[in-house]
């Protein structure tokens, strides 16, 4: 009922949604909509991390308030983490379900990416799905360009975007990020390679700083998480005792 206005001016019969975050509800979407169909998106994390970060900066030159995983690298690693994450799980609970793409692929072959997206969807192939330049929305030229702009929406893939990053992203960044998702066995297994970063003397002993606040901010958040299930507990027991005793 949310989107009938649109489906009903477009005369469409399937319905597609791609706001980044609905990988973390992946599972609750299947769930809920039977005929529903997932696709996972994955990316390189150190060209995901630049583009979070460039996003930061369009919030902030806008006026409009930055989102924390877009301002900070260690959040926008764990924000990244946390999708690839829940991602995954979900193509292991539900393997029909959910298609990998990758994008470094689609950026590469659009149309034979394209093609196999169809077939996972039972859909029809157009020529005209790639015609991205031709398309004319209200609604794309009222973006404010927070995420993306009309620009980008509608012109060419480009291939230059696969390595943006390593001119966004200073060595100790890619350092950090390569790093942060080296043990993930399912980036490895769709084709990722995280080599490690060369760095000088000086940039070995920033990463290491920050590897060292990222251990102990992460051991100080368990510790909090046991406190405060400690005292919920504490809360439950006062209660009980009150409820029999009083």
């Amino acid at each position: 009922r949310i989107f009938s206005r649109i489906r009903q001016r477009e005369h469409a019969t399937v319905f597609s949604e791609k706001t980044p975050w609905n990988v973390l509800i992946f599972e609750d979407l299947i769930q809920l909509l039977p005929g529903c169909r997932c696709i996972f998106m994955l990316r390189d994390p150190r060209a995901i991390a630049a583009s979070l970060m460039e996003v930061g900066e369009k919030h902030q030159k806008i006026g409009f308030r930055p989102l924390p995983f877009t301002t900070s690298l260690l959040k926008a690693i764990d924000k990244t983490k946390e999708c690839f994450e829940s991602g995954f799980r979900a193509v292991r609970q539900y393997p029909e379900r959910v298609l990998v793409v990758r994008y470094e692929d689609f950026v590469s072959d659009p149309e034979k990416e394209c093609r196999r997206i169809c077939a996972f969807l039972d859909l029809p192939w157009r020529e005209e799905m790639l015609d991205f330049e031709s398309k004319s929305d209200s609604l794309i030229a009222r973006l404010p360009g927070i995420w993306n702009d009309r620009e980008r929406l509608t012109g060419r893939i480009d291939r230059q975007s696969l390595e943006k990053w390593k001119s966004v992203l200073t060595p100790v960044q890619q350092a950090l990020v390569t790093d942060a998702f080296q043990g993930m066995v399912e980036l490895r297994e769709a084709g990722y390679q995280l080599e490690p970063i060369r760095l000088g003397l000086i940039q070995r002993f920033r990463v290491s700083v920050v590897k060292a606040f990222v251990f102990h901010r992460s051991a100080l958040i368990r510790s909090r998480a046991r406190l405060k299930d400690t005292l919920k507990k504490s809360r439950q027991i006062r209660k009980f005792y009150y409820a029999v005793f009083k």
